[in-house]
């Protein structure tokens, strides 16, 4: 039984170790959806990759020098930050815009390639497809660094609901939500007809659009309320 046991144990321990040799270096990602980077982290920290699961939030600006010679130590800092972690740089097409900008791509591609940062983290560029093949079209070192692409599809429109009524639901509110728990037949038929408009716009961005979406129903609750407030009732016309 022991033999048994400590052979699995060598061959759970190989594979591991294959594993981290394979650890991907970087991702690229279409629709941003706050709500997957969290367990994305997570994931990649149960696989072993990771020394946490947490998740190095930041955009472009983040990474911008304000004079010259700024943007080179900016970041590394970031990425010093990042070691051991998911480093999840939003909006990441913005790095082919500008001098300053273009300044902080090269120094990622660089510092990526180099040991002190190489498989010690996880760097995901996020952004919408044309904009992502523009900005690797842009610096022929990026398709090296960034050879693994995940698409994301666009939520449907019951997602796009459901990503609603779980937003008003997590608010701390005495919010009557009936609306959308049990819509009427024809909010539902109109609710479908105006995300479908909404989700064929070229700028529309999913579920980032639905939480804008979501504060400005409660929002517009909040302000119609009368005091004293017992229950807050979302209706139709707010939605």
């Amino acid at each position: 039984f022991l033999s048994t046991s400590f052979s699995k144990a060598r061959q759970v321990r190989f594979l591991f170790q294959i594993m981290c040799q394979l650890i991907p270096l970087t991702h690229t990602r279409r629709h941003r959806q706050n709500l997957h980077c969290p367990p994305l982290g997570k994931v990649y920290y149960d696989l072993g990759f990771l020394s946490t699961a947490e998740v190095i939030d930041c955009s472009v600006t983040d990474m911008v020098g304000e004079y010259v010679g700024h943007t080179g130590p900016k970041v590394q800092k970031l990425l010093d930050k990042a070691l051991g972690k998911i480093l999840f740089i939003d909006e990441a097409y913005r790095l082919a815009e500008g001098s300053f900008a273009a300044e902080a791509m090269d120094e990622l591609v660089d510092c990526l390639t180099k040991p002190k940062y190489t498989k010690k983290l996880i760097c995901i560029l996020a952004g919408y497809d044309d904009d992502m093949n523009r900005l690797m079209s842009v610096n022929p070192g990026l398709t090296s660094r960034f050879p693994e692409t995940i698409n994301f599809r666009p939520l449907n429109v019951e997602e796009c609901l459901k990503l609603l009524t779980d937003l008003l639901q997590a608010r701390k509110a005495p919010l009557d939500i009936s609306v959308l728990t049990s819509p009427s037949g024809s909010f539902r038929h109109e609710a479908h007809r105006k995300l479908k408009q909404l989700s064929a716009l070229k700028s529309w961005g999913n579920a980032r659009d639905m939480q804008t979406i979501e504060k400005d129903v409660f929002k517009q609750v909040i302000s119609t309320a009368i005091p004293p407030i017992i229950r807050l009732v979302i209706t139709e016309p707010i939605v």
